[in-house]
């Protein structure tokens, strides 16, 4: 099992990266298009085991705040859940953009993701507020953040694909 940075795509990857998206969020998934774009402007990670994909995590920086990235996703095979596969994904994630001297990140989740909610607190996240109709009326997020240790915000070598 690894955890890599996807930097140059191919067409197929890129459609199996979707349809991961599509089958863990639905229509909430990234598309093509989107992930093509965070690809390349943004850091997507691939956890793969033999060549199979088992999760994905897209990532942005804030423009406002160059020390903060912002995890658009983090997303595990439906059928691999549940055997610690996620948190074993999120500290490589955390040890990886450490390098790029990011000092904390910061997520959404939907407030009656209660699974979601408990995975992120119980890998050291902590809410720090809710925005009502966050993504429309009716779809509340709540807001969560971890800051990562000076020692971890290091230069250093990235994970390629």
């Amino acid at each position: 099992m690894k955890a890599t940075l996807i930097k140059n795509p191919s067409s197929e990857l890129l459609s199996k990266l979707a349809q991961h998206e599509q089958s863990v969020f639905g229509q909430a998934g990234l598309d093509e298009w989107s992930l093509g774009y965070l690809i390349r402007h943004g850091r997507v990670y691939l956890l793969e085991d033999d060549y199979e994909v088992m999760g994905l995590a897209e990532l942005i920086r804030d423009f406002d705040k160059p020390d903060t990235a912002f995890l658009i996703g983090l997303s595990i095979k439906s059928e691999k859940q549940n055997q610690g596969l996620g948190s074993y994904f999120l500290e490589e994630l955390i040890r990886e953009i450490s390098n790029s001297y990011v000092s904390k990140v910061i997520l959404t989740v939907d407030s009656k993701n209660h699974p979601a909610v408990s995975f992120y607190k119980k890998n050291g996240f902590i809410q720090f507020d809710q925005i009502k109709d966050y993504y429309g009326q009716g779809k509340d997020r709540l807001l969560f953040k971890r800051h990562l240790p000076p020692a971890c915000r290091q230069a250093g070598s990235a994970i390629g694909y």
